[in-house]
């Protein structure tokens, strides 16, 4: 095995194993915060869902690739799926009947769907047809899980206001997700290399946003003077800074 081969093969796919599992943790220390003020405030519960279905179905699908692709499916999203998990479960708790009605119904959906594949790849699938389906299942909900970025980003370029991007965070899964690309692409993996791609893409269109829109804490509620003692005055009033994170991959 020559230098580039070991590169490729173990030293990139081990960093975005690190940097994977840093962006599946990223939302614990507000879901910790939610649990403990019991105040769902901004978060959205309904990432989480996907988040968990999507990494089962990576873990399993990992079960059908060869070595080292194997190790890094189950390990990556086995932690993800704790943190998914655990982050569905308190968001539940407290979010409204409505939406708790909403992942009532997409939960028993997905896991509907999920029974369904795994049971026909168990019984009867080969390995490759099993880890063409599993792959295709996975990536399918990985989407779902990337469009609520994208209504974020509608948002910011509606209100022409970047403070929902939390820049850190997307510069870091820009860089996982190019790790994963690569690996992807070196072990001919397109399952992993092309969800990964549409990440980096992403990524760098959250990064772009954040330049050409710079975060605002204030809006201007009227741009009417109002006169005082005759002079022109005018009112603004704060903004809340408002936080949010970004896609994770797998």
């Amino acid at each position: 095995m020559d230098t580039e081969e070991l590169f490729l093969k173990y030293v990139l796919p081990s960093i975005g194993l690190v940097l994977s599992g840093a962006m599946f943790a990223s939302s614990l220390p507000a879901i910790i915060r939610a649990d403990k003020t019991q105040d769902l405030g901004a978060l959205n519960p309904f990432p989480y869902v996907t988040m968990v279905f999507s990494c089962v179905g990576w873990v399993v699908y990992g079960m059908f690739t060869p070595e080292p692709t194997n190790i890094y499916c189950v390990l990556g999203n086995g932690f993800g799926f704790i943190c998914g998990l655990y982050s569905m479960l308190v968001t539940f708790n407290l979010t409204t009947k409505k939406r708790k009605d909403l992942i009532l119904r997409s939960t028993l959906f997905l896991a509907t769907i999920f029974t369904f594949v795994f049971f026909f790849v168990g019984y009867y699938a080969s390995t490759e047809t099993a880890r063409i389906t599993t792959g295709s299942l996975s990536t399918a909900v990985l989407l779902l899980y990337y469009a609520a970025p994208l209504t974020s980003l509608l948002s910011v370029v509606r209100e022409r206001n970047s403070s929902s991007i939390y820049i850190p965070l997307s510069i870091c899964s820009g860089v996982s997700a190019s790790l994963w690309t690569g690996f992807g692409f070196f072990v001919q993996d397109y399952f992993i290399a092309l969800p990964n791609l549409w990440g980096v893409i992403l990524a760098v269109i959250q990064i772009v946003l954040r330049i050409i829109y710079p975060s605002s804490t204030s809006k201007a509620v009227s741009t009417a003077p109002i006169t005082a003692k005759g002079k022109e005055l005018k009112v603004f009033v704060a903004g809340d800074q408002e936080k949010g994170s970004t896609s994770e991959l797998h």
